[in-house]
């Protein structure tokens, strides 16, 4: 990413010197002022008020070399500092890369509402810097209040090491023409976001649209572990043609980590997970069409998904497919689910397609480890049991409507009841070689 052929930075003097046509490079950084103390700034990560900011500068310099940049795009250089950032920003360049100098680069918004980086151009990146929120501007956590924005234009973005405090939402991605839902945003990285602090009704990562869309080492944290504080929810997902979360992801404290639910006339057709820790949530995360949505094909491995608080929760993850066609396939591999309030999978009559392969369920005292009322499933090699926190309530419960699936080389030894079979036996019942049976 360090190719681009025109270079803006930010100065503090907001003096331009061009050298030769469409190449604008800013001569001194030296001059830039850090608006903001030391001990102000510990005030700010620490959540204490100090002040309404009103410094316009870096909003102002923002745009003045980025109207320097040519249309084909370059390189706005954020050096370390403070800047206040009180309105939204829009980036309509193609090929325009922002950025910063790692944490030492704060990006301070003083406005409530509206996107700070709005992408609408092809090939666009931020990357190295930090959006922090001033604790008295009363940031919204509605949708449309965005840190960074992408529309449907926004193909081939790229977006590394970016930080958010005390923000709502940090990425908004709108990857669907609404005029042409055959034009649509392709090729997305977002690497190594970090969000601290979030907002509580907030949505930190809103997915609606795009092809090819991935995350990679996400961390995403709220103020406190105490449920009633808890943000809305880590990841929301209402629609994709592909989308894929990988590395060591974790989403700590949220109401919900994952949320799937793609609204009337919406499409989830490729979601994967693999690799994350979703703990301390207040509901657990969950896929579910009953908004009006499909879930086409999902997947998840290796990911520890527990400890949530709420036992009116279905379960740690709730597969509701609602009605006939809403989740067709789900495919979940060596998944962990400790400490969960009620059931760790619970999964509805209209699930369709769902296989559970390896994986863990210890310390549901209140629930079963795994909880089956749909057809068409398999449950292999998982085991269900009291080994490193408590006996669960049930090690599985396979509902009365229960049809077409295999249930076999599972252990069930080691919880208040080890198996309740609804379904009964029959040709197309298969159960077998599961210990505690």
């Amino acid at each position: 990413m360090s190719d681009f052929a025109f270079s803006v930075q930010i100065p503090s003097s907001g003096n331009y010197t061009v050298q030769r046509p469409f190449i604008n490079r800013l001569q001194d950084k030296r001059l830039l002022t850090d608006y903001i103390s030391r001990d102000q700034w510990a005030g700010i990560r620490s959540g204490s008020p100090i002040g309404k900011m009103t410094n316009d500068f870096g909003q102002d310099s923002f745009l003045a070399a980025l109207a320097d940049l040519s249309s084909l795009g370059g390189c706005i250089e954020v050096p370390e500092g403070s800047f206040a950032a009180n309105t939204y920003v829009i980036t309509g360049h193609d090929n325009l890369w922002i950025r910063g100098s790692g944490n030492s680069t704060n990006w301070i918004t003083n406005t409530p509402t509206g996107h700070l980086m709005d992408f609408r151009g092809l090939a666009g990146s931020i990357s190295d810097l930090r959006f922090m929120a001033d604790p008295l501007a009363g940031r919204s956590p509605e949708m449309g209040n965005a840190c960074i924005h992408l529309g449907w234009q926004a193909s081939r973005f790229w977006c590394e090491r970016v930080e958010a405090i005390n923000h709502g939402t940090f990425l908004q991605l709108d990857g669907q023409n609404p005029d042409n839902p055959n034009e649509n945003l392709m090729f997305c990285e977002i690497n190594s976001p970090r969000v601290f602090g979030a907002i509580a009704g907030s949505h930190v990562m809103i997915i609606n649209g795009g092809y090819a869309v991935r995350i990679n080492d996400p961390r995403l944290t709220v103020d406190s572990l105490d449920p009633s504080e808890f943000a809305a929810t880590g990841i929301l997902v209402l629609s994709t043609a592909d989308l894929s979360i990988d590395g060591v992801t974790q989403i700590l404290g949220f109401d919900r980590p994952i949320d799937v639910r793609p609204p009337v006339g919406s499409v989830v057709a490729s979601f994967r997970m693999k690799d994350g820790f979703l703990g301390t949530s207040n509901k657990g995360s969950r896929f579910t069409a009953a908004d009006g949505g499909t879930i086409v094909s999902a997947s998840m491995n290796g990911v520890w998904c527990g400890q949530n608080k709420d036992a009116t929760s279905p379960g740690a993850l709730t597969l509701v497919g609602y009605r006939p066609g809403g989740i067709q396939q789900m495919l979940l591999t060596n998944m962990e689910f400790p400490e969960c309030a009620s059931d760790g999978l619970n999964a509805d009559e209209y699930v369709r397609g769902l296989s559970v392969m390896g994986g863990w369920a210890d310390g549901c005292p209140s629930g079963a480890g795994i909880s089956i009322r749909s057809q068409g499933f398999r449950v292999m090699g998982f085991r269900s049991g009291g080994d490193r926190f408590a006996p669960n309530a049930y090690g599985a419960w396979l509902g009365a409507g229960c049809d077409d699936f295999i249930f076999a080389l599972n252990d069930l030894r080691g919880n208040g009841t080890n198996f309740i079979n609804g379904a009964g036996t029959g040709p197309s019942k298969v159960i077998y070689g599961n210990l505690g049976t």
